[in-house]
This record gives structure tokens, C-alpha cells and sequence, in this order.
């Protein structure tokens, strides 16, 4: 052994002196043990304990970095072999990562000279340059044939901790000059990407550009970071040679090859805490949320409530749809900011940099076209063309903001027309063809072209910019600098008051920082990230709030907005009827307005955008509540800023036809003016005459005083020449004939609700609906059979017992039987009747209990039914079978052909793939189960209990979080497949009910049965069978059916053609038409029975019936060794039988004859 390689065992044994301090506190011991459980190579330790407990060794760390990691990491690699010896077998390197205090090694790229070489450094920036991940080889094994032999080769550059790199030639050949084949199987390889950081802007020299240094990163560290991402890297500095023209010259290229990677800027990962969420959930039960919300938005800027409550939907963001043909909903929504300067537009983009989630800053001038979508660059290390992202695809799921939109050129703004819509880039040039994802919000600002903004001018010719871009953006507020000394006062006094205030703790004289943080903090910790107690509200200072604000309003922190923001994001609400009304009326309402001659200018037009746009607002407004649907409120909410945002800062121009009346229209100007509290200047009179602000309360008073439209909750009314009610001149017959004339607005809603009326009228007429039937499955469950290591198997924790219905079932089942009552009213009476409908269930208790809740829901008792005045219930009598006897709904009657089929498709070359395929997962299972788990049903099993302990909000043990909910769900969903995954299995398990239910609707059409409502109760695998016996389960995806899920059949009668429509509910969701195969939505019935006929049995007893003989033609060598056996047990079973019976002969014969000679002896006496 060599002097050196003493030397590392000496400080092997130091290192685990360390690791092991078990004795002490045992920090590490049980680190260890984490990292052992989560899988993991890499430990973090903290260099202070270190120093702590042997400074000897912490010096030589941060002085000698590559020697002491090599024998660290070594040292980690025996302590891990100790702890658990088949672990360290796994994997061959284990890494030591370091955090803590640096002391004069934590450094910026600017600081990193050649006196750091060999030193592990802590180095601060901004990341600007990512590299594609890709495999390093470690250890590579080769075989040859020639000789039968493998050879072993390692590999090390100038990475690795190795002083030596080894040769990086990879064999071809042996040294007695066989081919040698890689077996890539057996190598072992490491991923590798490199990552450049700069300087951060505000800790470089004034006038001076940011510097930048490359970082390796190795295995677990790659993709730790994206571009701008403001990171903190420990590691060690490092020295490689540059080589020019094919020589090494003696100039070296620094390279910092990482063992840590920490975030400092954790944008999109909020740390919400339980008591912030309840703290959130209180403040969203205010009714007034909403405008307090707003209000805490950029509080430092006085005045545009409107806009501030644009900007806080925008942060909230709408609902995205992805419909099942591939179409996009967007739900993020763009804002335009559009006016003078120093109106604060770019102050309130600053606001949503720091309030949002993950927001992108850029600028028009600064960003071109590639620039904010995606560019295509070169590879520096491998020369390969590559993908950069942008700014708009770094901002996915967050908001762009930029700033000077007007300066972009129009082939840079011609690049995000597919963002703003659609929500990805696709990219098609350089020989790469590629779509990433953009689904961002845009709030951009934009000055005028001319300086300051024209009101005669549309905003197209204001900015230069195109309607087909102007149309995008949802809503587009125009800012004018308004001449109103009160409100100067007030803004001056709010300006002057900011500029005044200082920090308490800011002492006279005090030299101001560059930058945001007043000390370097020379530690990897930063107290800003700690865990501590976000203040809800922002405290009131009299100095810097003044009189603007009392001291008992209420203004919501920063940090608390942010919080909310990421916590209200989640929520999805639904669009509810009210909303819908309000909506579709007043964007009716709108398009009407748009093609009639009107005064009223606008910012943007009406298109069907408009639509999409009001309804993002009001689903913003419905999460700002945290309310599961969208009301009537939200809807009003929405209409009132897109009416802002249209109408409100635009001003019209007074047409001539108008003006034949001057010396009224002066009276009338001077009134307003006066009123306004604007100077009777004479220039100022004379603007009035031309042109005034569109206010929709002036403009009130002003109409006439006609009833608003229905659904308009402005009550705004456009008619063409207002002004002419108040004229005294006009002849009785004119006034007359305006008396009675009704505008085209009001004729066209008319005329539609009066369409509307005859059609609804028209389908009841023709009596459209004639039969249902419908199975569905029970509501929610106790576990049926918890895995023998369940902690919680405890029958106590489930008072009702296993596989029982619960409360909420019964309630589920109670809520559908009313929502059915509601959708088949005229089809069966509110009194049952056993001529209008017919209920069956399974023989089993919670679907027996799930049909009674139904109907409690569906016949409430009314009049003479009601039987108890405390009890808002009736019976409703349900049918039901033994399960053994029941062969169509619980379809559990025997039926030998079935389980031989079944048999036979499990053992099948398919099956066997897919148990090949999960057996990492049945053994992962059984190990921590404690049952044994060796097929589909028995994971479905494990996966129906864990889902229902999550449901009740029981903590899942640890080991789950590795395959559940996603892998055991979708082995779960296949496993509801199985038993009809083959055309004879769905004939013989679902066929009977499906030819029960189209046998239902054929009978009713030759009028040979009465009832026409059928209901079904029963489980999650009846309804999986009939959607896979109908073609339509795979196409759907295999899934879980969730509680009080419903597969519904309908029969329609158009004219003299019925047809079969088939809807499936998934929980609360509005049913969706299913498309058969060969047929659509709608299908005529005979089609039904002729496309499913390989499906429908015609006689079920005589098709399960076993035939021996038959059986070993379809099946393979091992069934048919095993039936054959049967089959001669059976013949010599036979045989024996027969034998039996012949001797049984025999002996009845003799003894007649024995019997016949004792009566001849009878008569001889």
C-alpha cells in the first residue's frame, strides 16, 4: 500500500467517525437512513458540523476539495454498507453534498480566481445557459466471442475526483486483436449536462459587464435548474486545459464541477402551510373579497380599480378545456394596457412580477420574435442544433409581461399571434420540427404613437398595431392622462408622501445598497426562505399612507397575495345556468350593438372571443370567492369590466346630423361641463361641443327611460340619436311614430326567444323521449377487504362495517335521484305506478341501499303519499336475486364456458406480457402488503382501499408514494377490462343485460310492454363491462368508474325512426354522449341489435354449457394435457359405474331364484 493510499484510508476514517454519531445526536445516522429510503446517492451535510466536530478536516475540505471528497464519498459508501449492506451493492458511487457557511470561498463568478483553484466554492448567479442531458459512461463491459471472456473497462476525465484521468478510447478489440462487443446492458453510464451561470446584475461594478463561469453537473443533479433561475452552486474549481490548433498552450479553461444545487428564487412552489389555507379559506367567505383583493394590488399606485381588477383575473386566470377532438379552450387571459405615459403601466407590470406565481419580465425593443417564443441554436460541445425557449414558453402556466409593446416590430409581434391563442409554439426550420408549451398570460403595456393618446384615432392607429392581435387580448384599457386639479392634488400629495418616507431603521448619513440585499449573506441559508408566519395584512403607516388610507381599511401583504393567488388557482368552478343566461344575453346584446349605426366607440370589436372572454372573467371572480360554480354575481362582475374596458375611456365623436340644433346643444354642453366641475373656459366649451366622454351613468340620464333588455345588468340601452326624447320641436306624428317603433336590438332578442319557445314546444309535442334504462353504480364505500398490513384494518375506524355504504353514498345516490327526476319529469309521473317503471338491484347490501337513496331522491312523497309528516321519504319497491342465481345483472350465476374462457385468456401469451410487465409491481405490493399480489384484480384491490383511506383523509403509509395513485390506477383501470375483454366473454357477462335492455325498447315500440323507465344498481365492474361490451371502453381510456357512475340508454322516436342514444355520467358532470362504433350518437334500433349481435346471446343456459369433447381443440398443450386427464377420470368413473350396476343385477337375480325355492319348499310341507 502506498504512502497516498494510507493517507486516504487515515481520512476514510475520520469522515466515518463523523457519519457515525449515533452516540451523539444522531443527525447523520438517520440522514443516512433517509436517503437510503428515498432511493437516493447524494447526502447533504452541513460543513458548520463539521468544522464543529473535527475543524481539521473542515479546513482541508474547503482547501484540498478533491482529495477529501474522494475519501468523504468513500467514507459514505462504507457507512451506507453498514446501514444496508444490499444497498450499497446497487449502486457503485455514493456523493457528499455541502452546505453552510463558506466564509471568504462564497464567492461570485466575478471573484473567481485562479487562488480558488482546488477549492471548494459556494458561487451565486443567474443561470443563462442549459445543456441537453446526456449519458456519460462510467464502466463499460465487452464480450469476445473468440475467447468467451468479458472485459471491464472504467472511464474518468477531468471531472471526476480521480487526479488521473484514465484514457477515453473505447475498446474494439482485445490485445490479441479479437473484435470485442459492447454489452450495453451490463455498462454502467451516468447523465451529464452542463449549465452556465452569470453574475447577478445588482452585485456587478457599476458600468461593467456580468461575468460567467460553466458548471458541470453530474447523475442527480441535472435539470435541477432552468434558465433564469437565480441559483446557488457549491463545488469545486477546477482548472482543464484549452487545446488551439490540435496544441495545449498554457492558458486553462476554469470549470466548476458541482455536488449541490440549490434555488434561490422558488417561483411556482409556494410554501402554504395548513393554517394559511384555513386563513384563506375565512378570508374567501367575505363578500367583499373580491374588491379587497383588488385593492391590495399595487397599493402604492393611486386610482384604476378597474384595471387593477383586469390584472387580478388575469393573475386568477380562467378554466383551460382540452375537448376530447383535440380543441383548446384557452383559460389564461391577456391584458393590454394602453395610454399616455406616466400613467403607471409599466409600475403595474412590475406589481405582477412580484405577485405572481411565475412571471417572465421582457420588453418590445429588447425581445425579438424568437426571443420571446423559442430559437434554434447550436450545441457548443456536440455542434448539434437545438431548441432554446423564450420568454413566453419559460413563463408556461404563468404571465409574460412586456413592457413597450408598441416598439416591437411587426414580425416579432406576428411570432406570438399562435401563443396568445393556442397556447404553444411550433417550431419548423433548422430540420427540427417541434411544439412546446406557451400556455401563459400576456400583460402587456404600450404607449402612442404620436406621444400621447389620440381619442379620435382607434387603438389600432394609436399603437400601429393589427385587429387580428388587438383581438386576443380579452380586455384593452385605454389610461389617459385626464386634466382634474382634485385628483392632481390628491395624486401629488400620494407621490410626495412615498418620496418622503424612510425605514425607521435607516440611520442618517447611511450609504444606500446596490441592490435589494443590504449584507452579502456568506451562508447557503437564507433567512428570507425560512419557514415563519406570513402577516395577512400590511400594517398602516401614517407617514407613508396618509390620509389616502384609514387606519382601519385593510390591505393585504404581498406575501399573503401571493399565497392566496397560488391556493385559489387550483380551483376549477363550474359555469352554472344563471351565469350561462347572463352571459350569452349580454354578449347577444353586444354583437346586436356592433352591426346597428351607433355613437358608442369602442376599444376593440365584438367577436366571438368577446364570449370566451367573459366567461374566463367570471370563472377569475368565481375563484377569487373559492366557490365551486360560477353564479349570476360573477357573471355581473365580468360584464361590468368588459364594459369598462370597452366603453368606458373612449371618447365619441358628435355626428352633423346631430348638430342642427347648436344653440340647444350649448346649453346643453355648459350644463354638463358645469356639472363635471370642468372650467366654462371658452376653448373648453367649445371641446364639449365636439365630442364627450362616454359614461354609461351620464348616458342614463340622457335615454330615455325605457325597461333595460333581460340579461343587461348595465342597463345600458344604444339607441341611434339621443338627444332627440329632451327636443321640444318635432310634430305630433313624429312623436308618435317614435312612440311605437321598437329598435332592432329588442326585435332581434324577440325574435330569438320566440324561435326558442316553438322549438321547446315542438319537441314536447312530438313526444321525442320514449324509454329509458340506465345502470348505475353504487354511491361511496367502506373498504370491502383491507390488505392484512392496512394500518387501518381496525373495524372501529369504520363503524359501519366493510364494503358498507356511508352517509355520503346515501347522499350522493340522493342528489342523483333528484338531478334524474329533473332530466325524465314528463316521462314517468311524480306518484309511482308499477306500469310506468321497474328497479333491480344485486343482491348486495350497498346497492340495494343506493337504489333506496336514489329513489328518495327521485319520488319524494306529495299529497296523499306523504305516510309520515317527519319522514320525507316513500317506499319504493326494488327487485333482486340470490347472486348465484342471478345470471344478467350480477351475471354470477355458473356458466362453465365463461370460466374456462377467462382461465384460458389469463394464461394467455397477452396476459403473461402484461403480469411480465407489472411484476415489479406485484412484488413491490406483496412486499409491503403483506398479501400476495399476482394479478390485475388483486392490484385493483390494494388500489380501491388506498383510495378510499385517502378519501377519509387517513395518512397512506410511506411506500405508497411510489406507486400510488398513478401506476396502481392504471393497472387498476385495465383490470375492469378483463372480464369482457374477449367478444365471447362480453356475450356470456354482459351480453344478457344488454339484450334485456335493447329487448326493452323493442318490446315498447309494438306497444307489447308498458313500462318505459328501467334502473339498474349496481358496481363499478357492471358499468365497466357494458361500456367495454359496447366497444367504448378502451377508447375512453380504462378508468376507475367512480362512485354514482351511470351508463343511460335512451330511445327517441323522430317521426316513425327510433333511436338508441347512449350517455355516460361521470359523477357530478353533465352526461356525455357516447359515439358507438359503426354509428355515432344516435343509432336506429334495429342497427343496434344487428351491430351487437355477435355480442347478444341467444340462449344463455345452452351457451355456458361445457362441452368436453370440444375443449381441447381451442386450447393449448397444457389445458389439453390437464382436460384430457379429466376426461379419463371421467370414462373410468364410467366404467366403474357400469361394473356396479352389473353386479347389482346379479345378485337381485339369484336372490329371486333363492326366494322362488323356499316357497316350492313352503308347499312341499
Amino acid at each position: 500500500m502506498t504512502d497516498n493510499e494510507q493517507h486516504l484510508r487515515d481520512l476514510q476514517r475520520e469522515y466515518l467517525d463523523f457519519l457515525d454519531d449515533e452516540e451523539d445526536q444522531g443527525i447523520y445516522t438517520n440522514q443516512v437512513k433517509k436517503m437510503v429510503s428515498e432511493e437516493s446517492k447524494r447526502l447533504l451535510v452541513n460543513i458548520n458540523d463539521l468544522r464543529r466536530k473535527n475543524p481539521v478536516r473542515a479546513q482541508s475540505l474547503l482547501n484540498n476539495a478533491f482529495e477529501e471528497q474522494l475519501a468523504f464519498s468513500r467514507a459514505l459508501k462504507d457507512f451506507v454498507s453498514s446501514v444496508q449492506p444490499g444497498y450499497s451493492k446497487v449502486h457503485e458511487d455514493f456523493y457528499v453534498a455541502f452546505e453552510g457557511s463558506f466564509g471568504n470561498k462564497h464567492v461570485t463568478p466575478r471573484q473567481l480566481t485562479s487562488q480558488f483553484l482546488g477549492n471548494l466554492v459556494c458561487v451565486e448567479g443567474i443561470v443563462v445557459k442549459v445543456s441537453l442531458v446526456r449519458p456519460k459512461v462510467v464502466r463499460s463491459v465487452h464480450y469476445c466471442p473468440a475467447t468467451n471472456k468479458f472485459i471491464e473497462r472504467k472511464y474518468t476525465d477531468a471531472t471526476s475526483f480521480e487526479a488521473a484521468p484514465s484514457s477515453n478510447v473505447y475498446p474494439t478489440k482485445d490485445e490479441d486483436g479479437n473484435l470485442l462487443e459492447t454489452e450495453y446492458g451490463l455498462s454502467v453510464y451516468k447523465d451529464h449536462q452542463s449549465i452556465t451561470i452569470q453574475e447577478m446584475p445588482e452585485k456587478a461594478p457599476a458600468g461593467q459587464l456580468p461575468r460567467s463561469v460553466d458548471i458541470v453537473c453530474d447523475d442527480d443533479l441535472v435539470d435541477k435548474c432552468k434558465p433564469g433561475d437565480r441559483v446557488q452552486i457549491v463545488g469545486n474549481f477546477r482548472c482543464m486545459p484549452a487545446k488551439y490548433g490540435g496544441y495545449t498552450n498554457g492558458i486553462f479553461r476554469t470549470i466548476l464541477i458541482a455536488n449541490h444545487v440549490s434555488l434561490l428564487s422558488k417561483e411556482s412552489t409556494a410554501n402554504v402551510s395548513r393554517d394559511e389555507i384555513n386563513t384563506c379559506k375565512k378570508l374567501a367567505k367575505r363578500k367583499d373579497i373580491f374588491e379587497l383583493l383588488a385593492k391590495s394590488l399595487a397599493p402604492s399606485i393611486h386610482g384604476h380599480e378597474f384595471v387593477k381588477k383586469a390584472i387580478l383575473c388575469l393573475l386568477l386566470g380562467g378554466v383551460e378545456k382540452n375537448l376530447p377532438n383535440g380543441t383548446r379552450l384557452r383559460g389564461d387571459i391577456n391584458v393590454l394596457l394602453i395610454g399616455d405615459p406616466s400613467v403607471a403601466k409599466s409600475q403595474l407590470l412590475r406589481y405582477v412580477l412580484h405577485t405572481a406565481p411565475r412571471a417572465i419580465p421582457t420588453t418590445g425593443r429588447g425581445s425579438s420574435g424568437v426571443g420571446l417564443t423559442a430559437a434554434v441554436t447550436t450545441d457548443q460541445e456536440t455542434g448539434e442544433r437545438r431548441l432554446e425557449a423564450g420568454a413566453m414558453v419559460l413563463a408556461d402556466r404563468g404571465v409574460v409581461c412586456i413592457d413597450e409593446f408598441d416598439k416591437m416590430t411587426d414580425m416579432d409581434r406576428t411570432a406570438i399571434h399562435e401563443v396568445m391563442e393556442q397556447g404553444r409554439v411550433t417550431i419548423s426550420k433548422a430540420g427540427i420540427h417541434a411544439s412546446l408549451n406557451a400556455r401563459c398570460s400576456v400583460l402587456a403595456a404600450a404607449n402612442p404613437v404620436y406621444g400621447r393618446y389620440d381619442q379620435y384615432k382607434t387603438p389600432m392607429e394609436n399603437i400601429g398595431m393589427q385587429d387580428s392581435l388587438l383581438s386576443r387580448f380579452d380586455l384593452l384599457f385605454v389610461m389617459l392622462d385626464t386634466i382634474d386639479s382634485d385628483l392632481d392634488n390628491v395624486i401629488s400629495d400620494h407621490v410626495v408622501r412615498m418620496h418622503r418616507y424612510r425605514n425607521p431603521k435607516e440611520q442618517d448619513g447611511e450609504v444606500l445598497t446596490w441592490g435589494d440585499n443590504t449584507v452579502d449573506m456568506l451562508t447557503t441559508f437564507n433567512p428570507e426562505l425560512e419557514d415563519k408566519e406570513t402577516p395577512v395584512y400590511e400594517k398602516y403607516d401614517p407617514l407613508l399612507h396618509g390620509a389616502s388610507r384609514k387606519a382601519s381599511d385593510q390591505i393585504l401583504a404581498v406575501e399573503f397575495m401571493k399565497k392566496y393567488i397560488s391556493v385559489v388557482k387550483c380551483i376549477k368552478p363550474k359555469l352554472s345556468e344563471p351565469a350561462c343566461e347572463l352571459i350569452s344575453n349580454e354578449y347577444s346584446r353586444l354583437r346586436s350593438q356592433e352591426m346597428m349605426e351607433s355613437d358608442v366607440a369602442r376599444t376593440q370589436p365584438v367577436t366571438a372571443r368577446t364570449l370566451e372572454t367573459l366567461i374566463r372573467l367570471s370563472t377569475a371572480h368565481a375563484k377569487a370567492r373559492m366557490a365551486k360554480s360560477v353564479t349570476a354575481q360573477d357573471a355581473k362582475a365580468a360584464i361590468e369590466l368588459v364594459q369598462y374596458a370597452y366603453f368606458k375611456k373612449v371618447l365619441e365623436k358628435e355626428k352633423k346630423k346631430r348638430r342642427h340644433n347648436e344653440d340647444d346643444s350649448n346649453d346643453e354642453s355648459e350644463d354638463e361641463d358645469m356639472e363635471d366641475g370642468v372650467s366654462a373656459s371658452s376653448e373648453s366649451t367649445k371641446r364639449s361641443k365636439r365630442t364627450k366622454i362616454h359614461d354609461p351613468e351620464q348616458e342614463d340620464d340622457l335615454l330615455d327611460s325605457s325597461q333595460p333588455d333581460s340579461g343587461d345588468v348595465t342597463q345600458r340601452e344604444t339607441i341611434t340619436t339621443p338627444r332627440e326624447p329632451q327636443q321640444q320641436e318635432p310634430s305630433t306624428s313624429s312623436s308618435t311614430a317614435s312612440a311605437i317603433t321598437i329598435s332592432d336590438e329588442r326585435l332581434n332578442l324577440f325574435k330569438t326567444g320566440l324561435n326558442n319557445i316553438f322549438r321547446e314546444s315542438r319537441d314536447s309535442s312530438l313526444s321525442v323521449q320514449r324509454i329509458v334504462d340506465y345502470i348505475f353504480r353504487h354511491g361511496d364505500r367502506t373498504p370491502v377487504e383491507p390488505y392484512p398490513n392496512d394500518p387501518y384494518k381496525d373495524p372501529s375506524l369504520w363503524p359501519v362495517g366493510f364494503g358498507q355504504l356511508t352517509n355520503t353514498g346515501k347522499l350522493q345516490h340522493f342528489e342523483l335521484g333528484k338531478w334524474l327526476r329533473k332530466r325524465y319529469n314528463g316521462l314517468v309521473g311524480e306518484k309511482y305506478s308499477k306500469n310506468e317503471m321497474y328497479v333491480r338491484s344485486t343482491d348486495i347490501d350497498r346497492a340495494l341501499m343506493s337504489a333506496e337513496s336514489n329513489l328518495g331522491g327521485f319520488f319524494p312523497p306529495k299529497g296523499a303519499d306523504i305516510w309520515n309528516e317527519n319522514l320525507p321519504w316513500q317506499p319504493i319497491p326494488i327487485h333482486t336475486m340470490p347472486e348465484k342465481q342471478d345470471d344478467i345483472l350480477a351475471a354470477k350465476k355458473s356458466c362453465p364456458v365463461y370460466d374456462y374462457e377467462l382461465k384460458k385468456l389469463l394464461k394467455s401469451a397477452e396476459f403473461k406480457a402484461f403480469d411480465k410487465m407489472f411484476s415489479p409491481v406485484y412484488k413491490y405490493l406483496s412486499k409491503y402488503s403483506g398479501k400476495k399480489i399476482n394479478s390485475l384484480q388483486s392490484v385493483q384491490n390494494i388500489y380501491s382501499c388506498l383510495h378510499i383511506e385517502e378519501i377519509y383523509n387517513f395518512t397512506l403509509p410511506e411506500w405508497t408514494k411510489k406507486v400510488y395513485p398513478d401506476q396502481l390506477y392504471s393497472i387498476s383501470g385495465l383490470s375492469f377490462a378483463v372480464k369482457t375483454y374477449t367478444p365471447l366473454l362480453a356475450r356470456l357477462k354482459s351480453g344478457p343485460l344488454l339484450k334485456e335492455i335493447l329487448t326493452h325498447f323493442k318490446n315498447k315500440t309494438i306497444k307489447k310492454i308498458e313500462q318505459n323507465y328501467w334502473v339498474y344498481s349496481a358496481h363499478d365492474t357492471t358499468v365497466a363491462n357494458m361500456l367495454n361490451t359496447l366497444g367504448l371502453f378502451k377508447k375512453m381510456g380504462y378508468h376507475n368508474p367512480p362512485y354514482t357512475a351511470m351508463v343511460m340508454f335512451e330511445l327517441r322516436k323522430y317521426e316513425n325512426d327510433y333511436q338508441v342514444q347512449v350517455f355516460y355520467k361521470n359523477t357530478t358532470a353533465d352526461p356525455e354522449p357516447l359515439e358507438l362504433p359503426g354509428c355515432g350518437t344516435s343509432c336506429p334500433l334495429d342497427k343496434m341489435f344487428e351491430i351487437y349481435k355477435p355480442v347478444l346471446p341467444v340462449k344463455l343456459a345452452d351457451e355456458c354449457a361445457l362441452s368436453l369433447l370440444q375443449m381441447p381443440l381451442n386450447v393449448n398443450v397444457d389445458d389439453s394435457i390437464s382436460v384430457t386427464g379429466i376426461f379419463l377420470f371421467i370414462t373410468l368413473m364410467l366404467l366403474a359405474g357400469i361394473f356396479v350396476l352389473y353386479i347389482a343385477t346379479v345378485y337381485k337375480r339369484r336372490d329371486y331364484i333363492s326366494q322362488d325355492k323356499w316357497n316350492q319348499i313352503d308347499q312341499w310341507n
